[in-house]
């Protein structure tokens, strides 16, 4: 799976559970299929970041009502690959 359909599976799954916004998409299909995801989810930020070559997805997450960007990151999960939408969704809606 690449980068842009796993958005696409992400956001149909957070549709279902939460209310989120978009804040950030970059995606480098000529540099490995790297890519990264910015939402807010219940005054929260998550970063996805998404290493193609390592084929390895880091979460990340803010403080409570912090802005995107300007925020405190803390790392909170590791995915190996892309297929693990509905743990990924999960760890965003709780």
């Amino acid at each position: 799976m690449n980068f842009e359909c796993f958005q696409t599976q992400l956001e149909n799954q957070l549709q279902t559970k939460v209310k989120f916004d978009l804040q950030e998409v970059l995606y480098q299909p000529q540099s490995f299929g790297n890519g990264l995801l910015g939402y807010r989810i219940n005054g929260k930020c998550y970063r996805l970041t998404y290493d193609g070559k390592e084929r390895e997805l880091r979460v990340d997450s803010s403080e409570h009502h912090e802005k995107y960007f300007g925020a405190t990151w803390t790392e909170l999960q590791t995915f190996e690959g892309l297929s693990n939408v509905q743990g990924i969704a999960a760890l965003l809606t709780s």
